[in-house]
């Protein structure tokens, strides 16, 4: 518990698709918190070198037995790739 695990479609290669969706699998510790990251970037060539790429932090608490996730940038300049979050909560 306390763990937040992202999760995307299956690519085949590279340049497929982007991920329209991410998912967040969502894993509550016994004080009803959980974190975890996610790094993004473009998946080829070296732009990642000049900031194109996005690592997020995502937290999870508990407020009236609901769960809300929010999500902090820590680094990177890419916007996010996702256009939906779809949170499963695990174990719950």
């Amino acid at each position: 518990g306390g763990g937040i695990v992202p999760a995307g479609p299956i690519m085949q290669y590279v340049g497929e698709k982007p991920t329209d969706e991410l998912t967040l699998f969502v894993c509550l510790d016994e004080n009803g918190k959980a974190s975890g990251t996610f790094y993004d970037d473009a998946g080829d060539g070296y732009a990642y070198k000049e900031g194109d790429y996005r690592l997020s932090r995502f937290d999870a608490t508990t407020n009236n037995g609901e769960v809300v996730v929010k999500e902090t940038l820590v680094s990177g300049k890419r916007a996010p790739s996702w256009k939906t979050i779809k949170v499963n909560v695990v174990g719950k």
